[in-house]
């Protein structure tokens, strides 16, 4: 009726809280018409919309992202990735984040992980064809939408992997972003923090490879303090 009145188009069961931070609210799928792909930490912002001067009924928005409808709206698709499952993702060419660091699994070589920019830490067991964000980076404050900066799979005991990740720190009041070090023994399925005692702003992580392979020797670059080692896998560190 020519803009006299508006009816809401898209929706989700993605739903805001504290600020951008979103999560997946299960009472809201009934209404639910629009699909989403891997970018749902940003939320779903509209900086472009056009309709096809061929076919009025299709139209295109997104702004990080790409979404389609060939129905006047009634039903949304998102058109920038390959979703494989309800958590798995494979890349159709459009990445609006970037890679930190990559390490793969010496026993597998289809078992991939992924430390990101923005989107924390995936992993793939198929060679890369698709990707599936780990739960533990979910629901972590520092990095549910921020960065893995270091990926390092135990090369004798690949079911260990060891983590640095930052995050930034204002929504909890912190002028600088803060990190945390992370250990899983399960291959990504789970993660507990090892980094009791050790400053914020954790940048970098390295394993020591010759080291004794029941209690691992890691080092942690920590921004703007020092250099911290670990001789047990985490349990304590002693600044060097």
């Amino acid at each position: 009726d020519w803009g006299k009145t508006w009816e809401h188009s898209i929706r989700t069961d993605i739903e805001i809280a504290d600020g951008n931070k979103e999560f997946i609210n299960p009472t809201l799928t009934p209404n639910k018409n629009t699909d989403y792909g891997w970018i749902t930490v940003w939320a779903m912002h509209v900086a472009y919309l056009e309709i096809s001067k061929s076919n009025p009924d299709a139209v295109v928005w997104g702004i990080y992202d790409a979404y389609k409808t060939r129905d006047t709206g009634k039903t949304w698709e998102q058109i920038y990735t390959e979703k494989t499952n309800d958590r798995t993702f494979g890349s159709r060419g459009l990445d609006v984040t970037y890679v930190y660091d990559i390490d793969f699994d010496p026993n597998n070589e289809n078992m991939i992980y992924v430390g990101y920019d923005d989107i924390a830490l995936w992993r793939s067991k198929d060679k890369g064809k698709s990707l599936i964000k780990l739960k533990q980076f979910e629901s972590d404050p520092y990095l549910n939408n921020d960065a893995a900066n270091q990926v390092i799979v135990d090369p004798d005991k690949p079911s260990n992997i060891y983590v640095a990740g930052t995050g930034n720190a204002e929504d909890i009041g912190q002028l600088h972003e803060v990190g945390n070090i992370y250990k899983s023994t399960d291959y990504g399925e789970t993660f507990t923090k090892i980094n009791n005692g050790l400053p914020n702003d954790i940048t970098q992580l390295e394993l020591d490879k010759n080291s004794n392979k029941e209690s691992r020797a890691l080092y942690a670059a920590i921004y703007r303090n020092s250099v911290y080692k670990t001789t047990d896998e985490g349990n304590s560190w002693k600044e060097i």
